[in-house]
């Protein structure tokens, strides 16, 4: 048992070398696309497809009901309702996994998105996100710099 445990530690030291190396995605190399701007919604954002779990200035992820099936690469004009009105997105599922028992969870990125339309929706989706998430994030990053 020791031994499996002594390979596991090793396996991992490999791949944290690998990543400094720019081997992973995830990596200088292999920016991962959904980390930078990811912020957690505070649940009044939502569509016909679900409700919204956290949104970027590049896409949003989207906890979808059972029954729906969003296959990877599908474009859609999602209709999202807020507090403040709606607004149409044009958005191109990217992953999808499965969340629990009959929940999916799908991260789509925005398409054919120019200035305007991110313009409209940072001021669109501010009074939905989640505060605790931002000064989680904001003291973090102050930590970082200190």
């Amino acid at each position: 048992m020791r031994h499996a445990r002594n390979e596991d530690t090793a396996a991992n030291l490999d791949k944290v070398a690998a990543k400094q190396r720019g081997q992973i995605k995830g990596s200088d190399q292999f920016p991962d696309p959904r980390k930078p701007g990811r912020v957690r919604t505070d649940g009044t954002l939502s569509c016909a497809l679900g409700v919204v779990v956290d949104v970027s200035d590049s896409g949003l992820r989207l906890c979808v009901g059972a029954g729906q099936s969003i296959p990877r690469g599908a474009r859609l004009m999602l209709k999202l309702t807020g507090p403040d009105g709606t607004i149409t997105c044009p958005v191109e599922a990217v992953w999808s996994k499965r969340r629990g028992l009959l929940a999916r969870e799908v991260g789509f990125r925005f398409v054919e998105a120019d200035e305007a339309f991110h313009k409209r929706w940072r001021s669109f989706v501010l009074p939905c996100l989640d505060m605790r998430a931002i000064a989680a994030d904001t003291v973090e990053r102050i930590g970082r710099a200190a």
